[in-house]
């Protein structure tokens, strides 16, 4: 059996596989593990404008910025509205978030699984999308097993790296903090009132004093 080349995955016949296996809809989709940095619950997601369909928004993981997509727009799946997880995998050296409807399990496979995609597959997901199917006859399931480095045009590529750099500039607000520094000029502030008002009291004092002083001395 020839060793398994879809989508520019090349192994060795029998070589072991780890691959997150997730749903969209109602299929079963799948990344090599090596790809997953994290996985989180779905949290609140900034929209960025003037960003491509596929791009849903920016979130902030621990103070770093990441840009998340939806890959049921990108696989023309219909609106993204059951997302659970946010999957955050590194592909072209920068981290992104991708919204899955559940996360299922790790699987151990071996290349022998990894079966080129048929035409029902690639009609409707765009072959470079895909390393291949895995196919476990044994349970009578096929998973489709994505190419993240592949999943982006070059303009969606331009648009992630906007989105994050308008991220990196603007301080989101579901997830600002005030902080001691930021309300010290207010107490300065507050302080330096305070002062005026005080020093505004005792001039009115001594107004008063020499008012009544001057009434005395003209009796």
């Amino acid at each position: 059996m020839a060793p398994a080349n879809y989508g520019g995955m090349e192994e060795k016949s029998g070589d072991e596989l780890q691959i997150v296996v997730f749903k969209l809809g109602d299929e079963e989709y799948a990344c090599e593990i090596h790809k997953v940095r994290e996985i989180i619950k779905m949290p609140s997601i900034t929209p960025v404008p003037r960003t491509p369909a596929v791009i849903k928004g920016i979130i902030n993981v621990r103070g770093k910025i990441v840009v998340v997509v939806d890959l049921k727009e990108r696989f023309d799946l219909g609106k993204d509205e059951d997302g659970t997880h946010i999957i955050l995998v590194e592909t072209d050296g920068r981290m992104i978030g991708v919204i899955v409807d559940d996360i299922s399990h790790v699987l151990r496979i071996t290349s022998d699984h990894v079966k080129e995609p048929p035409d029902i597959i690639t009609r409707k997901i765009h072959a470079d999308y895909i390393h291949g199917i895995v196919i476990l006859e044994e349970q009578e399931r096929f998973i489709i097993l994505l190419d993240v480095d592949e999943l982006f045009s070059e303009e969606e590529w331009e648009g992630l790296a906007a989105a994050e750099y308008h991220g990196n500039r603007t301080e989101l607000a579901d997830v600002k903090e005030i902080t001691e520094t930021e309300l010290e000029p207010e107490k300065e502030e507050e302080e330096k009132n305070k002062e005026k008002k005080s020093k505004s009291g005792e001039t009115r004092k001594k107004k008063k004093k020499r008012k009544s002083k001057s009434k005395k001395k003209k009796k």
